[in-house]
């Protein structure tokens, strides 16, 4: 390790000043000292020598080992975690930082925080009743942090205390009943009432259409445009999600979960319905001459040959069409042409609740039961991920494989047609 040396000079009349120096390695065998003069005490001379020091030894790059974990956060946040996730991610991880680990950890020393007080904050989570999809996600944030702060040298000579914090086992008891809603399989009876309520050409059936026959997310099914629908090929590309900007304090046009654009097939009696509601939508905007006009900034219009694309854009509601604007025509919108925004749904799943008592309704069951349904008469778990956008098949047989109304039909016939169970089976 480098040596910091501070020495005071004295000059002809009397007047002194402090210096400070060290060696580095040499360069071609020649000497390498650095030094800086010109400081009125020694206590100057010293803090400017260990700050040059650690910025050499650090190839320039200073490091604060007495950051706060609060300040070291902010810092990962804007350097390293915003280029790496997508907007919705970013701001759902910082929803739990500052529900979760602020209010227990944003106190304390960066170095000063160790495995036995992480495990401690799991545990805490756990006997307060959070899902295990919540603590498993905010167990690798967590992570995230501290390589990070293993990695950029802010914690020296020590590994992630992340390591070896647990998951609770899954055979423990939290003290307080978990804080999980399943998303469940809505039967037909549950579906008749939902659409006898929100019939076609209410405000609320497209939204509840678009999520029940094609399987989409909430922000996919009002992120939908007409010219991302094929009518002669029966087809759908599901290339954005609309979700609301925080930061900006608006409605944005994003690229769908994972950034994996689909495209997906249409039935027949969706594919009518689109029909007439792109041709009702075009006699009302011919009728009333709509002044609600909504326009995307920085989108892409060369789809699907350019699916891929990223974009963050901002919806434009008022009407004024900006500079490098241009027109969408979103599928869900009322007669007189203003945009139905996805707050709506909660509106919407209120009178489900409270009007026709479906209490475990929610947006995504609708998705939920589609795969369901879906799987139910194909049988292929790599079609039914596929449609739904999943990443790999794990996750639709996890989640989203429920019980429908013909299970017990069809177990029915399996098991008596179970060859153990026939009088030739059984041995004498």
């Amino acid at each position: 390790m480098l040596k910091l040396n501070v020495r005071k000079r004295t000059y002809p009349s009397g007047k002194y000043t402090y210096y400070y120096y060290f060696e580095g390695p040499k360069i071609n065998n020649k000497r390498q000292r650095i030094s800086k003069a010109g400081f009125k005490t020694k206590k100057e001379a010293e803090k400017a020598g260990k700050e040059a020091l650690a910025l050499f030894e650090n190839a320039g790059k200073f490091i604060n080992t007495n950051i706060s974990f609060a300040d070291f956060v902010n810092k990962w946040i804007n350097i390293e975690l915003k280029i790496t996730v997508s907007t919705g991610t970013q701001e759902s991880y910082e929803k739990k930082i500052k529900n979760h680990i602020m209010p227990e950890l944003g106190k304390y020393k960066l170095t000063s925080i160790r495995t036995a007080t992480l495990q401690d904050l799991i545990m805490k989570l756990f006997q307060a009743g959070y899902s295990r999809n919540t603590i498993s996600c905010i167990k690798g944030i967590l992570s995230r942090i501290f390589d990070y702060a293993v990695s950029e040298q802010y914690i020296i000579g020590a590994q992630n205390p992340m390591i070896g914090v647990k998951m609770p086992g899954k055979g423990v008891t939290p003290d307080n009943p978990t804080r999980v809603h399943n998303n469940v399989f809505l039967n037909n009876e549950d579906i008749n009432k939902i659409f006898a309520r929100f019939p076609e050409g209410s405000s609320g059936f497209l939204p509840l259409l678009l999520c029940y026959r094609l399987g989409l997310r909430k922000g996919e099914a009002f992120g939908l445009a007409w010219e991302d629908i094929d009518f002669e090929n029966k087809m759908v590309y599901i290339v954005r999600q609309v979700q609301f900007d925080k930061k900006q304090n608006c409605w944005c046009c994003r690229p769908v979960k994972y950034r994996h654009p689909r495209r997906i097939s249409i039935d027949d009696e969706l594919l009518e319905i689109l029909k007439r509601s792109r041709q009702k939508q075009i006699e009302q905007d011919n009728k009333h001459n709509h002044y609600y006009k909504i326009y995307v900034s920085n989108y892409p219009s060369d789809y699907p040959e350019n699916i891929n694309r990223v974009f963050n854009s901002p919806i434009e509601l008022s009407g004024i069409k900006g500079e490098g604007m241009r027109e969408i025509e979103f599928v869900c919108i009322r007669d007189d042409g203003s945009y139905i925004v996805p707050d709506t749904t909660m509106h919407i799943s209120k009178i489900i609740h409270d009007k026709l008592n479906i209490l475990d309704f929610t947006f995504h069951s609708l998705r939920h039961t589609h795969g369901s349904i879906m799987y139910n008469n194909c049988k292929d778990l790599t079609l039914v991920a596929k449609r739904l956008g999943h990443k790999n098949i794990s996750v639709t047989a996890k989640y989203y494989i429920h019980s429908t109304d013909n299970d017990n039909t069809e177990e029915h016939k399996v098991i008596n047609n179970m060859n153990m169970y026939k009088k030739e089976a059984i041995p004498k």
